[in-house]
Parts: C-alpha cells; sequence; structure tokens
C-alpha cells in the first residue's frame, strides 16, 4: 500500500466512525471496540501515516495506547501532529504525549524520525519533549554528541516559527540572519524596526513559538534568546504561554 498524503481530504465520515466506536466503548466496554478501533486505526496509518492526524480523535490514541493495539511512536507523532496544529499547547495538551511515548526519549525520537512525519508543528512538539523527557526532567545541562543534530533542527524550527510572525515567506537568508542574530543575542537589522513595535503577529504562533521554546531553554542560547523576542514582540501572550507551560 503506497502513501498518501490525506491531510487536505475531509476526515468527517472517518471521525464519526471513530465517535461511533468511543460511543460503544463507553456503553459496553473497550474489550468490545478495541479490535475495530485498532484495525481503523492503522489502516489509516499505513496508508497516509502522520498526515491523518486530523482525522482521528485524541481520545482513540490515549484509548489503544493502553492495549495490544498500542504504537508509541506512531500515535505519538499523531497526537503531536493535531495538538501542534491547534496553535496552542500547554503542559496539560502535551502530557498525554509523553504518556502514549512510555516517558521514553527514544519512542519521542522514532516519532520525530517516522517516515511521511511532515507536520512542522508536530516535529517542533516532538523535539521539545524529546530534550524535556531526556533532560530537563533529569537535570541534565549538556546534551549528548548524538543529540547536537537534533537540538539543532530544534532551533532551527523555533528561529523558522519566530521568523514567520513578521514574514509569510522568509527566504533562506533571512532565516540564516535571524538563527545568527538570536546565537548572538541581537535582534537582525531587517527585524529590528518590526520587533516590540506591536506590529499585527498572529497570537497562537507566538504562543505556540515561546512555549515550545521556553520547556528547553536553559539547554540552548538560542532558544532562550527565541523566548527574549517573543517577550518583545508580545509580553502578556509570552507570559500567558510560559505560565501554561509551568
Amino acid at each position: 500500500m503506497g502513501f498518501k498524503d490525506l491531510s487536505t481530504v475531509s476526515g468527517e465520515a472517518v471521525r464519526k466512525l471513530f465517535y461511533d466506536l468511543i460511543q460503544k466503548k463507553n456503553r459496553a466496554g473497550l474489550e468490545n471496540v478495541k479490535d475495530d478501533m485498532g484495525r481503523l486505526f492503522n489502516l489509516l496509518f499505513a496508508r497516509s501515516r502522520v498526515t491523518c492526524h486530523a482525522m482521528i480523535p485524541l481520545e482513540v490514541l490515549t484509548t489503544l495506547q493502553k492495549t495490544e493495539w498500542g504504537n508509541a511512536p506512531g500515535m505519538a507523532a499523531v497526537y503531536a501532529a493535531e495538538i501542534g496544529g491547534q496553535g496552542y499547547v500547554s503542559s496539560y495538551m502535551l502530557n498525554p504525549v509523553l504518556e502514549i511515548a512510555g516517558h521514553k526519549p527514544k519512542n519521542l525520537k522514532r516519532a520525530f524520525e517516522l517516515e511521511g512525519n511532515q507536520t512542522l508543528n508536530g516535529k517542533f512538539v516532538l523535539l521539545a519533549l524529546y530534550f524535556y523527557e531526556k533532560y530537563q526532567k533529569n537535570a541534565k545541562d549538556v546534551p549528548e554528541p548524538d543529540d547536537l543534530p537534533l537540538l539543532s533542527r530544534y532551533e532551527e524550527i523555533a528561529v523558522t516559527f519566530f521568523g514567520s510572525l513578521y514574514f509569510n515567506s522568509a527566504d533562506p537568508s533571512l532565516l540564516d540572519e535571524l538563527s545568527q542574530g538570536v546565537a548572538a543575542g541581537q535582534i537582525p537589522e531587517r527585524f529590528a524596526p518590526l520587533v516590540g513595535t506591536n506590529p499585527q503577529v498572529s497570537t497562537s504562533k507566538l504562543r505556540l513559538t515561546a512555549g515550545l521554546s521556553y520547556l528547553n531553554y536553559t539547554r540552548s542560547e538560542k532558544l532562550k534568546n527565541i523566548v527574549r523576542l517573543c517577550l518583545l514582540a508580545g509580553m502578556m501572550e509570552t507570559l500567558e504561554a510560559l505560565y501554561t507551560m509551568s
């Protein structure tokens, strides 16, 4: 079965099937529906990988993970893509991803590396949780050498998200300029007239960028400086995002 991107396909009919199974579970118990629920998820995931995330109620993922149908990396990737796409995350929303992954960093890494996982929002969530679970929770200060490429990718995504607050189509040179400025703790020349002058920016994207960067800001000067820039871009919105991550 070849891969098919279902991200632009209406998932209403499939979601209704899942909701019918959820209602049946509530009436008759999990044992009576888990196989049908698991087969439907596996069929969708085998065909479309993470792009099916909008078709699957989050309750289905947390339910199946407790059964023999559980697929920790796949389900964590789907869950992360769905909540990342909502544009606003909190520790309450992120905890189920960690639970689905069994609180194992290797499952979060595998979820990030899954073939067909092209959702940048979901990847941002997964990398933030990977470093949080492996380092922040265990009070480790320095990432292991093998994790440095992942940390660079995490920083890259944070830079991309911040850049997109001000420029709808950020060319590579602009992102390079922003990345270098963030590494030095400075506001790049092309951003200086904008940041802190209250141009209209996406509140949801600002909160997402601030919250997911803040989760591991002690691991990276770039992430720390992204959080600082977010405070300049919108102090109240950023403070709200940081509070929800506590």
